[in-house]
């Protein structure tokens, strides 16, 4: 199985997970974004992720002992957009002279 998911992408929940977990973990919530800490392959063949900001102890499940894991399809990849360049690019621009000049006028 694949998944679309790298070790440290950033992602966020867009589904509340059911809370049916035999021990109070720890689980994430929709709206902050999270940073992926493992990828993992769950005996159920559901591609599973961890996160960086929430670490459960590993327990017995029916499957064997480790830490939770949440079913990837409950997540998307948040993709930041790092305009700093386009910013610097528009204050290069605009350092000369601001005065507004009549459309067809050359300089």
């Amino acid at each position: 199985m694949q998944c679309a998911f790298q070790v440290g992408d950033k992602v966020t929940l867009i589904e509340d997970i059911a809370n049916d977990f035999v021990y109070a973990e720890t689980l994430p919530s929709v709206g902050p974004v999270y940073t992926v800490r493992d990828v993992w392959l769950h005996p159920l063949n559901i591609v599973a992720i961890r996160l960086v900001e929430i670490v459960n102890a590993p327990r017995k499940y029916r499957h064997g002992i480790f830490e939770c894991a949440w079913d990837a399809t409950f997540f998307r990849r948040v993709i930041s957009t790092d305009i700093s360049d386009l910013q610097k690019i528009a204050r290069d621009v605009f350092e000369g002279e601001r005065e507004l000049l009549p459309m067809g006028t050359i300089r």
